[in-house]
């Protein structure tokens, strides 16, 4: 018994350790306004994005930013429908300074190095096609970057939507904000979303193809966020702050979820740094033992085995409380429904997505890969 207790132990000082890294980031993430406004350049691959693309561009337009000062740089992955009709006109109708170019590889690593290629802005700012931003986002990011120095900089990224599924999507999306924040606080970073980010356009130019795992498909912003703090820890931070937020769109089945989580996980077993696979082995081995007592006490429903019950019952304790606190700094609803049900399954979510990655088989995007 006493055995059991270790992983459930393990997992909450973990998690009280990134909370407290966590809080020190919202402290650090406060900057004074200022009114030098650096110029910019906003890069978005982009594959198949017709029906987003407007969304986004309409959210650039309504940025509090010089129209002066920064660009739009959309590269395009081959996309099989209107996306660079659409990008083109809205770019006209909004009146952007920008460009819609076409990537000469395949994929989205190979799309946003086309992208910085064209780039005039000492700083590029990298989203994705279904994105939606704070209106000042722009300045948050600027004023940021200034009073800090930073080379790169990340920043919490929520995934919306109307559905159930979203909104247990919503739930994961700021956990992952807060392990993202608190980690690379505490000088164990873990976390990065290309969808939010931005770096000094010398600092992706210094990493080299190899060091970004151009041979993988996926992976583009943790490669590039692990490989630049490895040598410049102190000038990678993260901005805890909800101007700084960015949302985007929660995948709208759960084959498409299963498949982009797939896509994320495919890539751990090539990181080099030993603390981020040994915090995967932590979760995956707590949802085998959530697992194991739940196949036990079904299969034994007696009063002795009750107390199995409280494994993952302790777990979901400790992920309420973190969840709670982090919502509540991001500003964001904690959805008691999706919650529970999010419990419910994810032990089940954890182990089948660890396995499938485990072959690298993934389809993204109307193309299969295999990392």
């Amino acid at each position: 018994m006493i055995f059991l207790l270790v992983i459930p132990i393990i997992y909450t000082v973990l998690f009280v350790w990134i909370l407290s890294g966590f809080k020190q980031s919202l402290k650090k993430s406060h900057q004074p306004e200022l009114s030098v406004h650096i110029n910019v350049s906003i890069v978005i691959a982009a594959r198949n994005e017709e029906h987003n693309i407007p969304i986004l561009l309409k959210s650039i337009s309504q940025l509090n930013y010089p129209s002066t000062h920064f660009e739009v740089i959309i590269a395009n992955d081959h996309s099989e429908d209107n996306t660079s009709e659409v990008c083109n006109r809205l770019l006209q109708q909004y009146r952007l300074r920008g460009k819609v170019i076409l990537s000469t590889g395949e994929g989205k690593k190979h799309a946003i190095a086309d992208a910085v290629k064209q780039a005039s802005g000492a700083l590029i700012i990298t989203t994705d096609a279904d994105c939606t931003f704070h209106p000042d986002w722009l300045n948050c990011i600027s004023d940021f970057y200034q009073a800090k120095s930073s080379g790169m900089m990340l920043m919490p990224v929520v995934l919306t939507g109307t559905s159930f599924i979203a909104r247990l999507q919503h739930v994961e999306s700021v956990a992952l904000a807060g392990v993202s924040a608190g980690s690379l606080q505490n000088g164990y970073p873990m976390l990065s979303n290309g969808a939010a980010m931005a770096f000094e356009k010398e600092v992706y130019e210094q990493i080299s193809k190899i060091e970004l795992r151009y041979d993988l498909a996926s992976g583009d912003d943790m490669f590039l966020m692990l490989n630049y703090y490895k040598n410049h820890p102190g000038k990678v931070h993260f901005i805890n702050h909800s101007s700084a937020m960015v949302s985007s769109k929660a995948q709208g089945s759960v084959y498409e979820f299963l498949q982009q989580r797939i896509r994320w996980s495919s890539k751990t077993k090539y990181y080099k740094q030993t603390y981020i696979k040994l915090t995967g082995l932590l979760i995956i081995l707590y949802s085998l033992l959530i697992l194991a007592a739940f196949v036990i006490f079904i299969s034994h429903p007696v009063l002795s085995y009750l107390w199995l019950l409280g494994i993952p019952l302790f777990k979901m304790i400790v992920d309420y409380f973190f969840l709670k606190r982090i919502a509540s700094d991001l500003q964001q609803p904690l959805y008691g429904n999706a919650f529970l049900v999010w419990q419910l399954v994810y032990p089940f979510y954890i182990v089948i997505t660890g396995l499938l990655s485990v072959s690298g088989h993934y389809k993204w995007k109307g193309r299969s890969y295999r990392d």
